[in-house]
């Protein structure tokens, strides 16, 4: 967008009939007018209103308002999809487009003849399937709409990441992504994650259309032994992953479930001297932080946009930082993850210099907590009737040198809607707070300049000149502040 990558925040509207007034919740209405969600809301991740800290929006309101074409809006199929429905009934279904009032694919089953009402109306206890008038001719029953539960039904062999995400295609219709794993507990000779298993690889990537419900299997890893028995058992269930289109590729993203698997992996064998090995002595954390009035709290894994030191843009990443084993707070590592097609799926381990501490989570954190005004601020927010909502510390490595980054939310008891205050960023040296990323960054950046550095020092320090280091940190400003709406709900 806007001839660069952009990042950004997509939520499905999906239907909840519970919500319905009790007199509303009749057979009607639940499975015959209510029968689908409507579109998506879209917010870039570096947008906010100044002043009220609230998202900015790509795609907003019902009917849909934005920059981003939806032509075909209905979610018949979603995440929280479970009851039936009946399409293309009789009765005219709920949409906020009055052009719109029947459906018009091809998801579910027709009921075209007695003995199929029969079969249905037996199947779910439902005798209006059965007798309802409004159920004539073709009239299509829709069920196993959970997108998780519909993909589980056709491959129950594979393990399914937990958080399928919606995408937009070129055509302006809605998909569903679910990553999918090949996964065993015999491997031989290999030690086994916190989940059990010993085998674990993401070679099945799955779409689901939101209308149609069509659900397909890309297969992304043909080199999987365990993938290649499963294709020649079911020929036909598996597609070659460059039949999936350009503009959906685009959207692939390396799972958080395998990254996290990796992850506590790497934590003992990252190593490569077996005395080392043996004795245990460099074992790596995963480091902790304080988010959401919660101490603590291990760092997740951050999806971000960040050019790496060798390439000449940016792109989209999964990074994760490590601490040592025990005692020691300091940074000592970042694994990153690639997502871009050319590159997808390809692990960096960034190990930081040994002779030089670089501050890591936990000990940012308290810093923040320690510093003057930050604290005054903490005071005089809290008890106020409101509640501080301390976000997700990111770690960014710019130039030769690592970047922090905490957004600050202020959140009302009566309302519960956050929204963002002040934005926190630190490195090693220097730690400000300001209202937006752009003067926490002046800010942060004129402490630099007035700190006297030789060439000598700089080098030492094994970090770029000061300048370049700035204005490094002024370029990937952009992509840094995607960090201000990375909150999780308490």
């Amino acid at each position: 967008m806007e001839g660069r990558l952009r990042q950004v925040l997509i939520g499905a509207r999906e239907l909840g009939s519970a919500g319905l007034p009790a007199d509303a919740q009749n057979w009607v209405n639940r499975h015959l007018k209510y029968t689908h969600g409507y579109g998506v809301s879209m917010s870039p991740t570096t947008g906010f209103s100044v002043g009220e800290g609230r998202p900015e929006f790509f795609i907003h309101d019902i009917p849909i308002k934005g920059s981003i074409p939806i032509i075909q809006p209905e979610l018949y199929y979603g995440e929280s999809s479970e009851r039936f429905v009946i399409a293309n009934s009789g009765t005219e279904e709920v949409n906020p487009n009055p052009d719109y009032t029947h459906y018009g694919g091809s998801g579910g089953i027709q009921l075209n003849s007695a003995a199929r009402k029969l079969a249905h109306a037996w199947r779910f206890k439902d005798v209006n399937i059965l007798l309802s008038r409004q159920i004539t001719q073709d009239r299509q029953i829709q069920f196993k709409r959970n997108i998780p539960h519909r993909a589980s039904t056709l491959a129950p062999f594979l393990k399914l990441e937990e958080d399928p995400y919606p995408v937009i295609d070129a055509e302006g219709s809605l998909w569903w992504f679910i990553d999918a794993y090949t996964v065993s507990d015999q491997f031989p000779y290999s030690a086994k994650a916190q989940d059990g298993y010993n085998y674990i690889r993401n070679s099945v990537k799955i779409t689901v259309n939101a209308y149609n419900g069509n659900v397909t299997f890309y297969a992304i890893d043909p080199s999987d032994p365990l993938l290649q028995m499963y294709r020649a058992a079911f020929p036909t269930l598996f597609s070659d992953i460059t039949h999936l289109k350009q503009d959906l590729r685009d959207h692939l993203r390396y799972p958080v479930g395998l990254f996290s698997a990796q992850a506590q992996m790497l934590r003992r064998y990252h190593v490569t001297d077996p005395q080392t090995f043996f004795t245990q002595s460099e074992q790596w954390n995963i480091p902790l932080e304080t988010r959401i009035g919660k101490a603590g709290v291990q760092v997740n894994p951050s999806y971000l946009v960040m050019k790496l030191p060798w390439e000449d843009k940016e792109e989209f990443v999964l990074l994760l930082p490590f601490t040592p084993a025990g005692d020691k707070k300091n940074l000592v590592s970042l694994l990153i993850a690639r997502n871009d097609w050319s590159h997808y799926g390809d692990l960096i381990n960034f190990q930081l210099p040994k002779d030089h501490q670089v501050d890591g989570p936990a000990q940012v954190e308290a810093r923040i907590e320690n510093d003057q005004l930050v604290s005054q601020q903490f005071t005089l927010w809290d008890g106020s009737g409101s509640q501080i909502i301390r976000g997700q510390l990111l770690v960014v490595p710019i130039a030769d040198t690592i970047l922090y980054a905490e957004p600050l939310y202020l959140q009302s008891e009566v309302l519960a809607f956050p929204e963002l205050k002040k934005v926190i960023l630190a490195d090693n040296n220097n730690l400000v707070m300001a209202d937006s990323i752009e003067e926490a960054l002046a800010s942060l950046t004129d402490n630099e300049i007035s700190q006297p550095v030789s060439p000598e020092h700089s080098k030492s320090k094994g970090l770029l000149g000061i300048t370049e280091a700035i204005n490094e940190l002024k370029e990937a400003l952009r992509n840094l502040e995607q960090s201000l709406t990375q909150i999780e709900e308490p």
